[in-house]
């Protein structure tokens, strides 16, 4: 997603009960990067990046040619070898 997720129902605040439109134009922003490659086919994938300031977990969107999938787990595999995603554990958030 381009920005963080919101709370839960959050999207849904000051959303007039007879312009449900409203509440999908909220959640655009969520889909900025995505929305192209569920249209074209083309495969992509979203890999751990990290830990952002909020101590959410921050992915990046990796993105291949045609048929390219398994270039796309060699990747994701490598960047998982070198990075080590698994010893990295947000918050728990109370």
């Amino acid at each position: 997603m381009a920005v963080e997720p919101p709370k839960v129902g959050s999207w849904l605040e000051n959303v007039p009960d007879d312009e449900p439109a409203v509440a999908i134009l909220n959640c655009l922003p969520m889909g900025t990067f995505t929305a192209m490659f569920n249209f074209t086919g083309f495969p992509a994938m979203s890999v751990p990046a990290g830990i952002g300031a909020s101590g959410l977990p921050i992915g990046a969107q990796l993105v291949a040619g045609p048929w390219r999938e398994a270039q796309l787990f060699r990747v994701a595999a490598q960047l998982e070898a070198e990075l080590r995603w698994h010893e990295q554990v947000p918050p728990l958030v109370g």
